[in-house]
């Protein structure tokens, strides 16, 4: 899975962005969304328990 690159300003190198899977609600997500490292947010499911895997993507 190809993870989104984050520029870091102050250096030369790049940071990867951080993935995230959000099981706290939209508020919570509305937080991440605007962190500077600008994470890959995964929303779990609301009927899922918090340890139930999501499925693996079938694409990329």
């Amino acid at each position: 899975m190809n993870t989104p690159r984050v520029e870091n300003q102050r250096a030369s190198t790049s940071v990867r962005s951080p993935i995230i899977v959000n099981q706290l609600g939209p508020d919570i997500r509305a937080a991440l969304v605007d962190h500077w490292s600008r994470p890959l947010i995964i929303d779990h499911p609301a009927d899922r328990a918090p340890w139930m895997l999501l499925p693996k993507p079938t694409c990329c």
